[in-house]
């Protein structure tokens, strides 16, 4: 996970509460070769002001490594919603395992 996260803010323009809150299916999406972080007015910090989306359409570099991600190692952690990143937990908490990432 820390690579894709790394990987990511390297390819894209992405505030920290935006990558906690991307959720699979709806503000990050597969399209044919690539995926896409759509952003409404109320997914980002700017937005109530502008009343503007944000869209980024990721580097095909980025496709084969979030693939790997979600479809090998996030499926593997149950939780109840569609977030991307997740916390891992650690062997000193063991009970965070599954739970969103926080600030």
């Amino acid at each position: 996970m820390r690579y894709t996260l790394i990987k990511l803010l390297v390819f894209c323009p992405i505030r920290q509460r935006e990558i906690w809150e991307l959720e699979l299916g709806r503000t990050l999406k597969r399209e044919e070769f690539v995926y896409v972080i759509r952003l409404s007015p109320e997914d980002h910090k700017t937005g109530s002001a502008t009343g503007l989306s944000r869209e980024f359409l990721l580097p095909e570099v980025l496709t084969a490594t979030l693939d790997e991600w979600l479809n090998v190692w996030r499926v593997r952690v149950t939780t109840n919603y569609q977030l991307v990143f997740i916390s891992l937990g650690s062997k000193r908490h063991s009970e965070l395992i599954g739970q969103p990432l926080l600030e």
